[in-house]
Formats: C-alpha cells, structure tokens, sequence
C-alpha cells in the first residue's frame, strides 16, 4: 500500500490501527523514498516530516494502546529490536587470537593464509591515528558537503547521527559507503591518511588492473543490532 493508503486504514478499527502503523511499513515507504531523511523517533513520523511536502512539524500519536490484539508479524519485530544475547552464547570461541607483535607476516601465511585457516589478529589498529581522531566532530568536517550511503540512502552526516542514536529497528540500517574514505579536504588530507594497512594484507593486486580497478575501500558502521548474513564481499575476494 501507499503511505496515503496506510493512513486511511489507521482510524477504519483497531485492528487496523496496529498493522497500519506497524514501523516496517513505513520504514520501507521512507527509504522507497530515496530522501536525505531526518529521522524522528519513529518511520511514520520520519516519513511525514520528510516526504511530505508542508508536514515538517507533523506530530505522530504512539501512546495509543490497543487490547487483545496478537499478532506474530508485529510482535516478531519489536521483540528482535529488544533481544540481547545472552552472555553465555558468546563464551564458545574455536578461532585463535594472536596480537600482531607475536604474528610475523611469514607465519601468517605459513599458519593460516595457505591453510585456509581463521584467525583473530589482534593489535593491529591501536597505533592507527583513527583510534583517537576519528569523533563524530572530526567526521562531521571530513564528510562536509557531501552524503553517506546507508541502505541505498544517501544521508548527511548529522542525519545518519540522528537515525543511529534514535533507532529502535530490529535490523538498523548500516553505512556502507565506497567513496568517503578518499574524498579530500582542502588541505588535501582524506580519511585513508588516518590508518594503514596491515602488512598481512599489504599486496595490491588491483593496482595492476588501472582504469579498471575495481572499488576496494568501504566505511562500514552502524548502531547497536546491526550486521549482514554471511556473504561475500562486493568483489567476490572472500
């Protein structure tokens, strides 16, 4: 249904009212909408503020309380918003943890790489100058004119902020963003300057590939609940 559809459902009954109110719908109709988004508390209300025209203080009633309604499809949602693991869930851990001061290149590849053994290096990013540089003020200057992608959306800096500290989506959307760790500022710094590679990983095969060089760097964060399933990696690499 259309956003226009949904609102005329909500007064029909209550029944009604909670499945055309339900977060996921309209978490889908605002990211179909494909705006720079400021998200506000809930997706009804975001997508009002946002995607309609004249709506930019529209206020959105969640007080409403409906008894002996059950439903798995609006339960299942708020209830993955809200779980957490149990402590005991993360005690079973099979993959070695090796710092990066006991682990020399040659033994990475002797060990694990040929094998195709996993590992968990350890270290490696405590003398990166990302580690302390990188505040939500420092990226707010580094990402300055210019929008993130974040589930197919592209966000402002100060909106992605707004959504990763007001959501309460049982699968949040995350940055996955292949351009913002080269753009430059007018000093000529950019946020691949901030950390290094590890030398586990230092060989570039793509640069001999020139203007067909496929991308190879992406920003990929999120709130608390969000990830992706298993998969490979854009470029198959994995």
């Amino acid at each position: 249904l259309s956003a226009h559809g949904l609102a005329r459902l909500i007064p029909v009954s209550k029944a009604l009212l909670c499945f055309a109110t339900h977060e996921p719908l309209w978490k889908a109709l605002t990211l179909q909408a494909g705006q720079n988004f400021r998200f506000h508390g809930f997706w009804r209300q975001t997508f009002v503020r946002s995607c309609v025209p004249g709506q930019a203080s529209y206020t959105a009633r969640q007080d409403m309380r409906v008894e002996g309604m059950y439903s798995d499809v609006l339960y299942s949602s708020w209830h993955w918003a809200r779980a957490r693991l149990r402590y005991e869930w993360l005690q079973a851990d099979t993959i070695p943890r090796i710092n990066a001061r006991d682990l020399s290149r040659q033994r990475f590849i002797d060990e694990f790489e040929k094998p195709n053994r996993p590992v968990i290096i350890t270290g490696l990013v405590d003398e990166w100058p990302a580690m302390s540089l990188w505040t939500d003020e420092y990226l707010r200057k580094a990402f300055e004119g210019h929008k993130l992608n974040a589930g197919g959306c592209m966000l402002t800096w100060d909106n992605w902020l707004a959504y990763s500290s007001g959501s309460r989506d049982d699968l949040p959307l995350y940055l996955f963003d292949k351009h913002c760790l080269r753009w430059r500022d007018i000093s000529g710094h950019a946020l691949s300057d901030d950390f290094t590679v590890p030398e586990y990983f230092s060989e570039d095969l793509f640069q001999h590939l020139g203007a067909g060089r496929p991308d190879w760097q992406w920003l990929i964060a999120g709130p608390a609940m969000s990830g992706s399933s298993f998969h490979k990696d854009p470029n198959s690499t994995s």
